[in-house]
């Protein structure tokens, strides 16, 4: 009377979910290493598959997509007039 399971047999993680996972998950963390390879780690795909993944899912490749977030933080945050620039620089990501 036991149902049978196994976890070889469910169904894999979609890969759109673990991208817009990943991308909250960005978003938290600007200041992070987020080169292809380190969030390709992240989503537990080769650098090269997590790369066409997002590509696929987001319309932009992964490089473009931090750059624009890192752009769209660093922008909302020196709209506060005492904001300092270098201090926003960093926690937007940017060296």
């Amino acid at each position: 009377g036991q149902s049978q399971y196994s976890a070889f047999l469910a169904p894999p993680a979609s890969p759109q979910r673990t991208i817009e996972e990943l991308c909250t998950w960005m978003a938290g963390h600007l200041a992070a290493d987020l080169g292809v390879a380190a969030l390709a780690r992240q989503c537990r795909m080769s650098p090269r598959h997590f790369a066409r993944v997002f590509t696929r899912t987001k319309g932009v490749t992964p490089s473009r997509f931090v750059e624009t977030l890192r752009v769209s933080v660093a922008e909302s945050m020196l709209a506060d007039p005492s904001a300092e620039p270098k201090r926003v620089a960093s926690l937007a990501g940017f060296s």
